[in-house]
């Protein structure tokens, strides 16, 4: 089941390794590796976007204020955009960022 589902977010081959590595710790209640994993994710963002300057735009899907550093820092270098369902998006991520709120049919397309 967990394999089907990484299946169908098509991934491309830099974001799947990291994805499937991490995706069991998404899965039911927020585990305690919460701000470890937000911590890796923000370290991927700025080794591919200005590190190995491997992509042009880089689009989080978590809605997390926590990101704003990262992301501003990134906006000096990539595009960057985030992208959340509308609970849990943080004001202050979508005051600073180009920002899309996605909706069941996003998701379930």
């Amino acid at each position: 089941m967990i394999q089907q589902e990484l299946e169908n977010l098509g991934l491309c081959d830099i974001c799947r390794p990291i994805v499937s590595a991490h995706y069991k710790d998404r899965l039911g209640e927020i585990s305690l590796k919460e701000k470890g994993i937000d911590m890796m994710i923000a370290i991927e963002m700025i080794r591919h976007g200005i590190l190995l300057k491997d992509c042009s735009r880089i689009i989080l899907l978590s809605g997390d204020a926590d990101f704003i550093p990262c992301m501003d820092l990134l906006k000096q270098h990539v595009g960057v955009m985030s992208a959340c369902t509308a609970k849990g998006y943080s004001y202050e991520l979508r005051a600073k960022h180009h920002w899309h709120i996605l909706n069941k049919e996003d998701i379930c397309a």
